[in-house]
């Protein structure tokens, strides 16, 4: 079986996030029958073609203009392929593949929509342009078969686009490697840990301040921050500027055996949302309680 799937990244892209892992779990997974060709842009470095995980990655220009140049290469190159599937895994902006892609079965994965987040991390211009894009081209899809990873994500596609053929499969967890990755023994002083990618919209500097007010009830916590991202320089900068130095500690990008590892010694996990992106947030509180870790969640505006 030939199956086509098709991201703005790929696992390697040092963008990557969430719904690049969850694809790449998927495709490790897939039946020995299945040939995947994995599309996504380009990326300063990489190679053009490259396989990993056992699927073919094949890599077009370019980042900003992808939903444009994908088009182009399906009419030209893949229509003439003979794909039995194509999995249109939604990021960003929609590719609107129901609109030329009529002879080969779609099904779409959508993990939330990004809505006015957008205005929390891009610049206006941009940000309007791909909010308007998403607001205009998600209705695209309306029609097609469509994995949503989250009831709220589910609902709010129902609601604001009138989707019809909706299935709800929620984010996995890989109990094999937790189970052989966890050390218990917390550390003595009481430590909450913070991870995901270090953008401004993920609002981490809310955790930041908000650590500073727990300190003055519990003397001697820590906040550990795990990831990675462009946000990064302003929230150390930030720690420097609250005096937090002794209290913040930064871990860098932790892989899933470290990040499994570290769980074994927190006291709590800290989780901020602005979106109601519960996939997300189930998915981290499941991996935070299976560790015997507590969640601490606050939605802000």
């Amino acid at each position: 079986m030939k199956v086509l799937v098709i991201n703005w990244r790929d696992i390697s892209n040092p963008e990557s996030g969430g719904a690049e892992v969850h694809i790449d779990e998927i495709l490790k997974r897939k039946p020995k029958n299945w040939e995947v060709d994995f599309v996504s842009a380009t990326y300063p470095g990489c190679h053009k073609s490259e396989t990993i995980h056992g699927y073919h990655i094949i890599r077009i220009p370019n980042n900003a203009l992808f939903n444009f140049t994908f088009r182009t290469y399906w009419n030209k190159t893949l229509s003439k392929t003979g794909y039995d599937l194509v999995i249109d895994d939604i990021s960003k902006i929609p590719l609107i593949t129901p609109d030329y892609i009529r002879e080969t079965p779609i099904l779409a994965i959508q993990h939330h929509i990004h809505g006015k987040s957008l205005f929390k991390q891009l610049l206006f211009p941009m940000a309007f342009y791909v909010y308007f894009m998403e607001r205009m081209l998600l209705k695209k899809y309306a029609n097609t078969p469509l994995v949503a990873v989250s009831e709220s994500t589910k609902d709010e596609l129902v609601r604001q686009y009138q989707f019809k053929k909706i299935k709800v499969s929620h984010n996995g967890i890989d109990y094999h490697l937790l189970h052989r990755c966890y050390k218990k023994g917390a550390v003595k002083k009481p430590v909450v840990l913070y991870f995901g990618r270090l953008k401004k919209y993920k609002r981490v500097d809310h955790v930041i301040l908000a650590f500073r007010d727990v300190l003055k009830s519990v003397p001697g916590a820590q906040l550990w921050i795990a990831g990675k991202g462009d946000h990064e320089p302003f929230l150390k900068f930030l720690v420097q500027q609250l005096g937090l130095e002794n209290s913040v500690k930064f871990l860098g990008f932790i892989d899933d055996r470290e990040k499994y590892g570290v769980f074994g010694k927190m006291r709590g996990i800290c989780h901020r949302f602005r979106k109601r992106r519960m996939g997300n947030l189930c998915h981290r509180v499941e991996r935070g309680r299976c560790s015997g870790c507590r969640i601490r969640r606050r939605r802000t505006a």
